[in-house]
């Protein structure tokens, strides 16, 4: 797994079973950390099928990871449970619906099947 890392916030970065990427988001992202997401997406190859966010042990979220995550909206699937910050911050900001979330411990929690990119899709 590769690794960006900043004093508070870490996004590893791991080919996943189904021919994607899942990106590992763990601390607090802000204005000075968000970049090593919004870094992360563009180096996914354009060939990648689906793209996970695992936004599990996000422990800090504000509009700046939002700004990262809204453009790639079309082309990922956030990984949750999502912590209480970031399901506020999507919720405050209309933007919850705007996005594919996934919670892996309801019943069916699973990942859609094949590619969630549409055409268009911008990472």
């Amino acid at each position: 797994m590769r690794q960006r890392a900043h004093e508070s916030a870490t996004v590893g970065v791991r080919s996943d079973d189904g021919g994607g990427v899942r990106l590992v988001l763990a601390g607090e992202f802000d204005v000075a950390t968000a970049p090593l997401v919004g870094d992360a997406l563009r180096e996914v190859p354009v060939a990648v099928r689906r793209v996970v966010v695992d936004c599990r042990a996000v422990a800090f979220a504000d509009c700046a990871l939002l700004r990262v995550l809204l453009p790639a909206r079309t082309s990922l699937v956030l990984l949750g449970p999502l912590p209480s910050v970031m399901n506020r911050m999507l919720v405050h900001s209309g933007t919850r619906k705007l996005f594919t979330i996934v919670d892996d411990t309801a019943p069916g929690g699973r990942l859609p099947p094949g590619p969630c990119l549409s055409g268009g899709a911008s990472r």
